[in-house]
C-alpha cells in the first residue's frame, strides 16, 4: 500500500507569506496611529513651554536692563549733585545710594532666583512629560508585543489546523483507494501465519 503526499496548494502558501510579510508594514501604521497624536501633543506642549520661557526670560532681561539703566542714571546724577554740594547732603546721598545698591542687589538676586526657578520648573515639567511619554510608550509597546504574540499564536493554530486537514485528506485518499481495491477484489491482506 503506497501513500502519496499531496503538496500544499500554492494559494495557501502565498497567503501565509502575505500574512507574515504584511505584519511589519501594519505595525508601523499601528505605531503611528497609537503614538503619533501623543508625540505631536508632546511636541506642541514642549514648544509652548519653551516659547513661554523665552518670553518670560526676555521680559525679565528687559526689565532688569531698564532698571539698571535708570539706577545708573540716578547714581550719576546724585554723584554730580554731591560733588558740587554740601558734605551733609553728600552723606545723605551716599546713604541713599547704598540703600539703592542694596535694593538693586536684592532685586537682582530675586530676579536671578526667579529665572532659576522658572528654569527648574521647565526642566521638571519636561522631565515629567518625558517620563509620562516613556511610560505610555512602554505600555503601548507591551500591548503591541501581546497583540503580536496573540496573532502569532493564532497563525500557528491555523497552520496546524490546515496541516491536520491535509493529513486527513491523505488518509481519506488512502482509505478510498483501499475500498476501491477491495471492491475490485484486488486487495490482498498479508498472511497472519
Amino acid at each position: 500500500m503506497a501513500t502519496r503526499k499531496k503538496a500544499a496548494p500554492p494559494g495557501e502558501t502565498s497567503a501565509a507569506k502575505e500574512l507574515s510579510g504584511g505584519d511589519t508594514g501594519n505595525i508601523g501604521k499601528v505605531r503611528e496611529l497609537l503614538f503619533g497624536a501623543q508625540a505631536r501633543d508632546f511636541d506642541t506642549r514642549r514648544k509652548r513651554v519653551e516659547e513661554r520661557f523665552a518670553r518670560d526670560t526676555s521680559a525679565l532681561r528687559s526689565e532688569l536692563n531698564s532698571r539698571l539703566d535708570s539706577l545708573e542714571e540716578y547714581i550719576k546724577s546724585e554723584f554730580q549733585a554731591a560733588a558740587g554740594g554740601r558734605s551733609e547732603e553728600r552723606r545723605e546721598r551716599e546713604q541713599e545710594d547704598k540703600q539703592l545698591g542694596s535694593e538693586l542687589k536684592s532685586k537682582s538676586e530675586s530676579l536671578r532666583k526667579s529665572i532659576e526657578l522658572t528654569r527648574d520648573k521647565q526642566k521638571a515639567s519636561e522631565a515629567l512629560q518625558r517620563d509620562s511619554l516613556l511610560q505610555e510608550s512602554k505600555k503601548l509597546s507591551a500591548d503591541l508585543q501581546n497583540k503580536h504574540l496573540e496573532l502569532s499564536t493564532r497563525l500557528e493554530e491555523e497552520s496546524r489546523s490546515l496541516s491536520n486537514a491535509m493529513t486527513h485528506r491523505v488518509t481519506l485518499g488512502d482509505l478510498l483507494t483501499e475500498v476501491g481495491l477491495r471492491l475490485k477484489d484486488e486487495f490482498d491482506l498479508p498472511d497472519t501465519e
